[in-house]
């Protein structure tokens, strides 16, 4: 259930902390090599686990159980906006508030002394 998680953190490198910009996201579920987002156990008891820490604003989850989304939405209430996604791109559509399909992503070590591009 790591597997959203570490992607979205790989792409928040590439876009510069665009992801998380303006507080802390936390994020459950498989990705597979395709990008889809595959559904996790418990994810009301990592709701509860979200409602606990009072800086996170998204919990972003699979939207493969729509019984999953509506319990995490029920336990959270206001606290934090429970986003549901099919795929790696749509979570960092929601998140970065653009569409990274067929765009260039460059991103460049403070140091200079790398660059990687993500197409």
């Amino acid at each position: 259930s790591l597997g959203l998680a570490c992607a979205l953190s790989v792409v928040d490198a590439f876009t510069d902390g665009r992801l998380a910009a303006g507080g802390t996201v936390v994020a459950t579920g498989t990705v597979d090599l395709a990008g889809r987002v595959g559904s996790v156990g418990a994810i009301e008891f990592k709701a509860r686990a979200v409602r606990a820490h009072p800086h996170v604003r998204r919990f972003v989850i699979p939207a493969e159980s729509g019984a999953d989304v509506d319990n995490a939405r029920r336990v959270l209430g206001a606290r934090a906006e429970v986003v549901a996604v099919a795929t790696l791109a749509e979570a960092v559509e929601v998140l970065c508030g653009f569409s990274w399909r067929g765009k260039k992503i460059t991103h460049r070590s403070p140091d200079r002394h790398w660059v990687s591009t993500a197409r």
